[in-house]
């Protein structure tokens, strides 16, 4: 998966889960789709989702299946 790519491969002093998360989203706009999700400051739960998974707190199919639970097609 391409967000789980970016944030382990470690390519910069900091920022690569941002990186990441910008990278997948950008992805899915371009492919049709965006996702829904809670973007409060103090509950980002994408944010939330994307350490979890750095942090191996989920596995790529847990954070698949989270983000295509999420994903809405662009009309």
């Amino acid at each position: 998966m391409l967000i789980d790519g970016i944030a382990q491969a470690h390519a910069f002093i900091d920022g690569n889960k941002r990186t990441a998360t910008a990278a997948g989203l950008i992805f899915l706009r371009l492919n049709g789709y965006t996702i829904q999700y809670v973007a409060d400051p103090d509950n980002n739960e994408l944010g939330q989702q994307v350490l979890d998974l750095v942090k191996h707190q989920l596995t790529v199919g847990e954070f698949a299946a989270w983000l295509r639970s999420r994903l809405i097609t662009i009309p």
